[in-house]
């Protein structure tokens, strides 16, 4: 009788078509790494830029004329002449150093045919009236994810990295109306 029962059990089972309790890209030998659309890795924004241009400039300019006095019924010119002489020279440095890091959870937006992984992140904060969002976007090799799914910024292909700020403190760093004019007249 039980194995009548356990017959029919398993004859449901099969019929029923139950599937199994493991996934099947699951190991217990292997960590869980980002691979498929849908899974997320951390990007780890540390980004650091100096530029410094210099220019200088050198101009000379220098025209002399003189005019004869007439001969012949045209002796009423005067004899004379003209010298002018003008330079320039100017000299310009810019210097600019700029820093960021942060942490944006991106997710895998599509796999591409070479097995390189497009992602796309945003982290939006808000505080104290101040909405800063940051946004992340490039491409991803696999053997670039480490085993805690976390990425260095420097790693990204086509790297996209944005921030933006809104709120009392980023329209105070705005010039006012009258500075604008100012310097569109000047």
């Amino acid at each position: 009788m039980i194995r009548l029962i356990f017959l029919i059990f398993l004859i449901s089972q099969w019929a029923i078509g139950a599937e199994s309790l493991w996934r099947d890209d699951f190991s217990l030998y292997s960590e869980h790494k980002a691979r498929k659309t849908g899974d997320v890795v951390t990007v780890l924004i540390v980004e650091n830029a100096s530029a410094q241009q210099r220019a200088s400039t050198t101009n000379k300019e220098s025209m002399n004329g003189n005019v004869q006095t007439g001969s012949g019924f045209m002796k009423f010119i005067p004899l004379g002449g003209a010298n002018t002489s003008t330079s320039y020279n100017g000299n310009g440095t810019t210097t600019r150093n700029n820093s960021f890091s942060a942490t944006v959870t991106a997710r895998i937006v599509e796999v591409l045919p070479n097995g390189t992984y497009r992602i796309e992140g945003r982290r939006k904060l808000n505080l104290n009236n101040e909405v800063e969002e940051i946004s992340v976007y490039g491409l991803v090799r696999d053997e670039d994810i480490d085993r805690e799914n976390t990425i260095e910024s420097n790693r990204l292909a086509e790297a996209r990295i944005e921030y933006q700020g809104k709120g009392v403190v980023t329209d105070s760093q705005k010039p006012g109306l009258i500075q604008r004019l100012l310097q569109a007249i000047f």
